[in-house]
């Protein structure tokens, strides 16, 4: 039971669709992006998509095999005889394992997918940017394609670590759901760029914050006394502190009150984020990583949510780069 209920809601996390990059932007919007691409690009897209229709294949057996191995195991559980309940037993591991081969063929056909629209995108953002004439958005723009490249640097790395533990499975699975969820939001942040740099209404950018003139400072000369007098550097207010939570799901859809209802059973304040066009779960508030690392493996190792990672904020503010929060967390 420990093995089908670790791979239902690992490939929830795992399995997020195309739709995640593109629902917080307009059709036309969408249209008007695909203008900038040659027909040879646009080929590169439409065989995408054959990728994720693809992993949408794999998804549905691996649902099927859920299922027929949750049926499995609990006729199990009732089974008059032990020859029939070890029969069943064997037929669910067997079915689980069929699973597990599913998710990962759509994990492969994901990262195929993500890696043909991200090279594709990045190779027309300097044109979007060129054709910007306003400094703000460009600026933006600017700052969306850093954390583009991040994200995606940041996945590879994942998916290279992966391969040193395949051989424990719920492990590897966990690691390359890190790395598509890491890949979604780097192709997220380059149509943010292309939305900053097309003027698009759905990404909207803040004018800067005008500051106010100093106050003048008028000093009265007093001939009669004579102070001493030592400068005394006024005390920067402290940082804001960084918190990090432990996210243990994300979806393209928010889950349902039942499923809701599931994860409160087992973890205390579940705390929904909506984010990079994603519904991201997370539990435990902490101004130490290691507080947060230490949940992350009791919950790794407890409840079997083997996907789960810490996760960092500042002011609201994700921190996307994990060590650079926690050398923020040290001020």
């Amino acid at each position: 039971m420990r093995t089908i209920k670790f791979l239902t809601v690992l490939f929830i996390s795992l399995f997020i669709f195309q739709t995640a990059y593109s629902q917080d932007f307009s059709s036309s919007e969408m249209k008007q992006l695909n203008k900038l691409f040659k027909k040879n690009e646009l080929k590169k897209l439409k065989k995408a998509d054959k990728k994720l229709k693809k992993a949408i294949k794999y998804k549905k057996k691996a649902d099927k095999y859920f299922e027929q191995a949750k049926s499995a195991r609990d006729k199990a559980s009732s089974a008059s005889s032990k020859k029939s309940r070890k029969k069943l037993e064997k037929k669910a591991k067997k079915l689980e394992k069929k699973a597990a081969k599913s998710i990962k063929k759509a994990s492969k056909y994901f990262a195929k997918n993500n890696k043909i629209i991200y090279g594709t995108y990045k190779k027309y953002l300097k044109k979007a940017r060129s054709s910007s004439d306003d400094d703000l958005r460009t600026d933006a723009g600017k700052e969306f394609e850093s954390q583009a490249s991040s994200n995606y640097r940041a996945a590879q790395s994942k998916r290279k670590s992966s391969r040193k533990v395949k051989k424990n499975r719920e492990q590897y699975f966990s690691t390359l759901s890190e790395a598509i969820q890491m890949e979604n939001d780097a192709v997220h942040a380059q149509l943010m760029a292309y939305g900053a740099y097309m003027n698009w209404s759905s990404v909207q950018v803040a004018e800067p914050v005008e500051e106010e003139p100093p106050v003048e400072e008028y000093q009265v000369e007093d001939t009669d006394v004579v102070e001493a007098t030592t400068d005394v550097e006024e005390e920067a207010p402290p940082a804001p502190p960084v918190i990090f939570s432990v996210q243990i799901i994300a979806t393209a859809e928010p889950l349902t009150p039942r499923e809701l209802d599931m994860l409160n059973k087992q973890n205390q304040n579940v705390e929904q984020k909506r984010e990079d066009g994603l519904f991201k779960y997370s539990v435990g508030s902490f101004t130490s990583y290691e507080e947060a690392e230490q949940l992350r493996d009791n919950l790794r190792s407890e409840l079997s949510t083997r996907d789960a990672f810490v996760v960092a904020y500042q002011e609201g503010q994700k921190i996307e780069d994990i060590l650079q929060a926690i050398e923020l967390s040290k001020k």
